[in-house]
Formats: C-alpha cells, sequence, structure tokens
C-alpha cells in the first residue's frame, strides 16, 4: 500500500493512499505544503501572495476604498472615526484575524 505523506513546515500533517485525494487536500492548506511518496515530493504549493481586499459591505458608507479623502486634523472624518476593514487573503482564501497581526511605524496609526 502507498503511502502519499502532506507534509507542512517539515512535519506530517496527514496521511493518504491515494494520491488524489492527498493533492486535494494539500490543495485546500493555507501556506506552503508538499506531498511526498517515499520522501520524494510529488507536488508542491507554495505559500500564496497576501492580499488586502476592502469590505464595501463593513466600511462606512462615506468611505469607498481605495479613494479616500479627508481633511487633515478632521476629529469626524470618517476614515479615522470608522477605519476602513479589509479582509486578509492568501489566494482565494481568507486568513483568520486570530493568525495574523498588522503593524504600521507611524505612531498615529493603530
Amino acid at each position: 500500500m502507498k503511502h502519499f505523506s502532506v507534509i507542512q513546515n517539515d512535519i506530517e500533517i496527514a496521511g493518504f493512499s491515494d494520491k488524489k485525494e492527498a493533492i486535494k487536500y494539500a490543495s485546500t492548506i493555507t501556506g506552503s505544503v508538499k506531498v511526498t511518496l517515499n520522501n520524494n515530493i510529488i507536488y508542491t504549493k507554495k505559500s500564496g501572495e497576501l492580499q488586502l481586499v476592502f469590505n464595501y459591505s463593513a466600511t462606512s458608507p462615506f468611505l469607498h476604498p481605495p479613494l479616500v479623502s479627508g481633511v487633515i486634523n478632521d476629529a469626524t472624518d470618517p476614515a479615522a472615526t470608522l477605519g476602513i476593514v479589509v479582509d486578509v487573503k492568501e489566494g482565494k482564501n481568507n486568513i483568520n484575524a486570530a493568525d495574523y497581526s498588522i503593524r504600521s511605524e507611524e505612531r498615529r496609526v493603530g
């Protein structure tokens, strides 16, 4: 019986006896992953580029990113008071907010 291993970060996370099922499962995993048979790589999926996708339904109707305007030092500016909501994606997959953090070198950005 053949044993196909689905490996992420050098750790086997699943084993299959069917090549097609192993590759199908590997393609659903976020991040880089490979499928091996007897330690020989038969399939690889590299990590996709991260994307920031504007979430128009959750963002204020006063804003329509990426076209955002405002008044400097205006305490009522919707971009400053309500924020701009984005979804972080890798390929077509949403990434759970608990799995990443965003930071800025700009002190005024939260």
